[in-house]
């Protein structure tokens, strides 16, 4: 295996590290390693998920253990779901105000179109009953700015997942009984907004996936760790990574 990334969930782990969001829940972060020839090329703080299930305080899905195992990555892609509110539209879709809403004052305006594959232009409050108003309330709590983007930048995977399966037969392509695990690598919003206003990264556990900064994303990706093929390895949470 001369090139593989290898994951240990539990390498930074201390009773000590509160989740941010969560009432009494404690973990921590873990470590991403790209091995190249035998060598780590790269080491990154990744945080995935609790090592125990825990209930989300906010009412959202149970913080869960990320899935440990053998796995072969797809092709990485801005991911979509109606699980997650602001997660329905993929990161980076073209949006704008309705025509016949331009002429009204800010606190009269509703609705906000994005743009569909096929190039026609849908109402978000329409297909995800989210408004103009929260739209711009969220933007101002990543940005500090009450305004409408031009895009998308809201969705809570960030612009690119970085999915993977378990390859039963070792050809390393996904076959059509090799399903995608439901946990991914992915960015947030909230530290997207972060880099790029030059704030200081603040990683929290997720709720089973791999949460990234997104400057080690750009850099793995620039060292074509995130090809699809690539072996993954996600160790089991009482595992640190000893190597150099």
């Amino acid at each position: 295996m001369p090139e593989a990334l290898h994951y240990y969930p539990g390498h930074f782990h201390k009773a000590s590290d509160i989740i941010s969001g969560t009432v009494d829940t404690r973990g921590g972060g873990g470590l991403l390693v790209f091995i190249r020839d035998g060598k780590a090329v790269y080491k990154s703080e990744a945080w995935g998920g609790l090592s125990k299930v825990y209930p989300d305080p906010g009412g959202g899905p149970d913080y869960t253990p990320t899935p440990t195992g053998k796995f072969v990555l797809d092709t990485p892609a801005a991911y979509r779901t109606r699980s997650w509110l602001m997660s329905e539209i993929k990161w980076g879709t073209p949006i704008k105000d309705v025509p016949s809403e331009r002429n009204l004052k800010e606190e009269n305006k509703t609705d906000v179109w994005y743009r569909l594959p096929n190039g026609k232009w849908a109402s978000v409050y329409k297909d995800f009953g989210i408004t103009r108003q929260l739209i711009i309330e969220y933007h101002n709590d990543l940005y500090r700015t009450k305004k409408l983007p031009s895009t998308w930048i809201f969705n809570a995977f960030g612009p690119i997942a970085i999915r993977y399966f378990k390859d039963l037969n070792g050809n390393k392509k996904r076959d059509e009984n090799e399903p995608l695990d439901g946990s991914m690598f992915h960015t947030t919003a909230e530290n997207e907004a972060e880099l790029k206003q030059g704030n200081t990264i603040k990683m929290t556990n997720s709720h089973g996936c791999i949460h990234m900064n997104p400057s080690d994303r750009e850099q793995l990706t620039a060292l074509n760790a995130f090809r699809d093929g690539m072996d993954l390895i996600i160790h089991p949470y009482n595992k640190k990574f000893t190597g150099k």
